[in-house]
């Protein structure tokens, strides 16, 4: 089923094809804006639009996008962007142990690089597994954590924003899928936060190195 971007009102297509090249979009009954501007559209500006959390792109990403399931089933994006994902996370865990054990005592002695990582790389995949079984959207801005590799390495207060402003996509696609209010979406929201802290915490009882993520005036909240 797909949307008109604009009011929400399903349509029986986005477009109508005359030839080569002539490509006429479809204007929705109801509103009678055009069905999906975003198919005429540059990448570029769907992804400057999903940064400004506008409503009809995430109709777009999510009813008429195909962004999970294309005709032959699972998207193979969604599988490589699941990766990406879990990568980035252990990258994460890494730097904030790191920016308070030092080089010098993390990994902790005794323990090799590649088993800390393998480590780490564990509790990530368990991490991403639980938030999707709690239902996670929008996961695609918690690659803007790659941003942290040109900022400051040395400020934990860079990740704080991404995470934000992963909660505030997470929330309008959320939603938008669902045709609730950004309140009634705060259960499914917490429910994902608490995902990471589940992992992180019974990780803890393991590698007391994990604690640092856990506990202290700087958390990371990943939704």
């Amino acid at each position: 089923m797909v949307l008109c971007i604009e009011c929400g009102s399903p349509v029986k297509s986005l477009w109508t094809q005359y030839g080569p090249g002539n490509l006429r979009l479809t204007q929705c009954r109801r509103c009678h804006h055009f069905a999906d501007k975003y198919i005429e559209n540059d990448n570029i500006i769907v992804f400057l639009d999903l940064v400004l959390h506008k409503r009809p792109v995430y109709r777009h990403m999510l009813f008429n996008g195909r962004i999970v399931f294309d005709d032959d089933g699972l998207n193979p994006n969604v599988i490589r962007m699941g990766i990406l994902l879990i990568l980035f996370d252990v990258f994460e865990m890494w730097f904030h142990i790191e920016l308070v054990y030092g080089n010098d005592h993390f990994p902790p002695p005794g323990v090799s690089v590649v088993r800390q990582y393998l480590w780490l790389l564990m509790l990530a995949f368990l991490t991403e597994v639980l938030r999707h079984a709690l239902v996670r959207l929008a996961i695609w801005l918690w690659l803007l954590l790659i941003i942290m590799v040109i900022w400051n390495y040395h400020e934990l207060v860079n990740a704080w924003f991404v995470h934000a402003f992963v909660v505030g996509s997470n929330t309008e696609a959320l939603s938008v899928l669902l045709g609730i209010s950004w309140l009634e979406t705060l259960p499914i929201i917490l429910a994902g936060a608490s995902s990471t802290w589940i992992v992180r915490g019974i990780g803890s009882y393991w590698d007391p190195t994990l604690r640092v993520l856990i506990d202290g005036l700087v958390p990371i909240l990943t939704v």
